[in-house]
């Protein structure tokens, strides 16, 4: 998985929104996750909202980008 938001929309939630919806998917499907390595401004958003939806999500399985 690679999420990369135009910098005319950053800031906006968009990647939050995206993610959120795709951790509902994977649930609904039964199907697992495989992260990429994250940019530094990745590690900076999106690792909190990664912890916040593994937590809602348990049943997720994410595989981390080795």
């Amino acid at each position: 998985m690679h999420i990369a938001v135009d910098p005319a929309y950053q800031n906006k939630g968009l990647a939050t929104h995206l993610l959120e919806e795709l951790f509902s998917y994977l649930r609904i499907h039964n199907l697992e996750l495989v992260r990429s390595s994250p940019s530094d401004q990745g590690k900076l958003y999106i690792q909190p909202v990664m912890q916040r939806l593994r937590a809602k999500y348990p049943d997720v399985i994410v595989h981390d980008a080795k």
